[in-house]
């Protein structure tokens, strides 16, 4: 058995239990572990008892009979736990940095993250680990332009709509909706028309709609709703022309995510135009700052379509919102 022990030191020890108890040969009684066996229980010895029953005291479990436990509070293993976290999250103190150092930090995490999140369900025997990093990497490093509003975006979107009818399953795709900026009148945006469609299951669209995609040159992403591999992942995909510029996003998402609320947001700007405007004034400037970098870009607008997006939830719900 002993050459299956993992050797704790003191400090190890403390941090799964509170002891007043020293840690020596004597105490954890290595003779008794070599007695036991490997086919034998340690933990109901004699041994065990006398120098462990009264002297550990666990953190997160307890020994408390149920009726003391309910007056406690009644605390599960991991409400405990969540207390305690947060317990050392305050008492932290975190170290001094160079602000800019900082600042530097901080960006080179998010891009990180984004690049982490952004997960591909491609074989990789078939597409090498590296082609796919230069893939998301020059996919994230792409240049930000805004434009005016072009008035053909809605015919643009519905030559997309009637093509990918034609060529997708119908028993997997139930609807295509045009959404983002470009379905928005009057609105600057980026000249890629973005589409939501509703498919009925996304892992039967893994087997069976990105292959017919990916054969027409569609770049296809298995990526995170939001956050750094937060799920439910949902399949994206990039259309572009003949000169590699996108063209088209393609979000295909089951009924019940997050990204049906843009249709609340689209809907909110076309009603408000001057609500539009002032995300119009948004996005130009960022475009600005951060003109080589779509992850800054998009993170710094978000704070702006968070907001109006629960005005919309407000306006166009109200109190089931």
């Amino acid at each position: 058995m002993t050459d299956r022990m993992q050797v704790l030191t003191k400090d190890e020890l403390s941090l799964i239990h509170d002891t007043s108890m020293d840690i020596t040969v004597e105490s954890i009684d290595v003779d008794t572990i070599k007695s036991v066996g490997s086919d034998g229980n340690y933990l109901i010895h004699d041994t065990t008892f006398k120098h462990c029953r009264n002297l550990y005291q666990p953190k997160l479990f307890t020994r408390d009979d149920y009726q003391k436990w309910h007056e406690n509070g009644a605390k599960s293993v991991s409400e405990v736990a969540a207390e305690m976290l947060t317990k050392r999250l305050e008492e932290y103190n975190k170290p001094p940095i160079d602000e800019g150092l900082e600042q530097a930090l901080s960006e080179f995490v998010a891009r990180r993250k984004t690049i982490k999140g952004i997960i591909t369900s491609l074989d990789p025997m078939k597409e090498p680990v590296k082609k796919f990093e230069d893939k998301v990497a020059g996919a994230v490093k792409e240049e930000v332009a805004i434009v005016s509003y072009d008035p053909r975006w809605p015919e643009i979107f519905e030559l997309e709509r009637l093509h990918l009818l034609s060529c997708l399953p119908p028993d997997l795709v139930k609807r295509i909706e045009h959404f983002g900026s470009t379905a928005v009148p009057g609105l600057w945006a980026k000249p890629i028309v973005d589409i939501l469609i509703e498919v009925a299951s996304l892992h039967e669209t893994k087997q069976r709609i990105v292959p017919i995609l990916e054969a027409q040159g569609y770049d296809y992403f298995w990526r995170p709703s939001w956050g750094d591999d937060t799920p439910p992942f949902y399949a994206w995909f990039i259309k572009r022309d003949k000169n590699g510029r996108r063209t088209h996003h393609i979000h295909m998402v089951e009924a019940g995510f997050e990204h049906w609320d843009r249709l609340l947001f689209r809907d909110y700007l076309i009603e408000h135009p001057e609500v539009a405007r002032e995300y119009g004034d948004i996005k130009k400037n960022l475009s600005c700052a951060h003109c080589s970098d779509r992850v800054a870009y998009t993170q710094a607008k978000s704070d702006f379509i968070r907001k109006v997006t629960e005005k919309a939830k407000q306006h166009y719900l109200g109190a089931n919102a």
